[in-house]
């Protein structure tokens, strides 16, 4: 619940589940990619070895200041730590660069195996990412936080549970003729998969 207009302010911007940094800042990216698809396709392989060398380094990085005992700062700590809900530097940087592996993994599948009826499928429903980006939030609030249907038991109900959205999601938008935005794939693979990523990396932490 939301005490005050301090913690109102906090919970946008810097707490809570998705405020607005780092969130923002994998929306940016996500445009920014999909403004530019046709130079990331030419560039597919440099932006992959930038991508695992920003990952190398922010995982070294953290692996150095455990190792020397750095972290006494709190400063430091906050700054570098990539606990999902800290938000910190590191772990924006490197959770920017896994999403933007995927997005080019993806990419390069949907392209090789275009005429397959899977990737046909994907392809059209990947026309409604934004509204099912958005979608998933009134489905966890209705069977997660209101009636107390599904409990955060671990990373596999969260899986089955957005198989299950998705499953269900796709053709009623679908049916509903919903029409993309064509920065929509780019912006939500990136959201999507930053958003996997702080499950997974939460998952492991517990």
């Amino acid at each position: 619940e939301i005490h005050s207009l301090k913690d109102f302010l906090l919970r946008i911007f810097v707490d809570y589940t998705h405020p607005v940094f780092p969130w923002l800042s994998f929306f940016c990216l996500g445009i920014v990619i999909g403004r530019n698809l046709e130079m990331v396709k030419r560039r597919r392989q440099t932006i992959l070895l930038c991508c695992f060398a920003v990952i190398v380094i922010c995982y070294s990085c953290t692996a150095i200041l455990d190792n020397f005992d750095l972290r006494t700062n709190e400063v430091v700590y906050w700054a570098t730590s990539l606990q999902p809900f800290n938000r910190s530097l590191l772990y924006t940087l490197s959770t920017a660069a896994i999403a933007v592996i995927a997005f080019l993994v993806i990419s390069q599948l949907s392209e090789k195996y275009q005429h397959k009826k899977l990737v046909t499928h994907l392809q059209r429903s990947g026309q409604l990412t934004l509204s099912l980006y958005l979608l998933h939030v009134l489905a966890f609030y209705i069977f997660v936080r209101w009636s107390h249907l599904i409990s955060s038991s671990g990373l596999d109900t969260a899986l089955i549970f957005a198989t299950g959205f998705w499953v269900i999601a796709i053709p009623l938008l679908r049916g509903g003729n919903i029409i993309s935005d064509k920065d929509q794939p780019s912006v939500c693979t990136v959201l999507s998969a930053a958003d996997l990523t702080r499950s997974s990396r939460r998952q492991l932490t517990v």
